[in-house]
């Protein structure tokens, strides 16, 4: 299917920077942008689909993992909008893999 994706659950951080981080801001991550290149299994995903990959961190009330999806970042809006009320809310924590500068 050329028009398929493909969404993992990566589990929770795994990586010595991010338990760090953790200790030193506990109520919050390094940032919206960068918490995805704490996390080995995101960084593989994203080096194997050629830099298109999505990502999203769940609340820590379900379970704070770490979710990749291939391919671009979809229109966040119109998805939620398309889904169960339940979901909708954490449709738009998806964020795009960027390498920050």
């Amino acid at each position: 299917m050329s028009s398929g994706r493909i969404m993992v659950n990566c589990g929770g951080s795994d990586n010595q920077v991010s338990v760090k981080v953790d200790m030193i801001y506990p109520s919050k991550m390094l940032s919206a942008e960068g918490d995805w290149l704490h996390h080995s299994t995101i960084k593989a995903i994203n080096d194997a689909f050629g830099g298109k990959v999505c990502w999203k961190r769940m609340p820590d009330s379900s379970g704070a993992n770490f979710l990749a999806l291939s391919g671009p970042l979809p229109d966040l809006t119109s998805w939620s909008d398309s889904v169960p009320s339940k979901l909708a809310s954490t449709v738009k924590l998806w964020n795009p893999c960027v390498h920050l500068q």
